[in-house]
């Protein structure tokens, strides 16, 4: 399910889920769609680790408040 508000340092992680979502969709993915589907949940994995890691005050307000 897409989030109904984006905040603008989750924007590159909701692309890469879009991504996913639409890869994930394929109704007989091949090998190398499977590869991909793997290669973007790494993906996800990473940007959500370095960004969630690097937030500044203000920024973990913003996801605390998020809805």
């Amino acid at each position: 399910m897409k989030p109904q508000f984006v905040l603008p340092f989750e924007k590159p992680i909701v692309d890469l889920e879009d991504q996913l979502a639409k890869l994930e969709a394929q109704p007989s993915p091949t090998p190398v769609t499977l590869d991909l589907i793997r290669t973007r949940r790494v993906e996800i994995a990473k940007m959500k680790r370095e960004v969630f890691e690097n937030l500044d005050a203000w920024q973990t307000v913003q996801v605390s408040r998020h809805q």
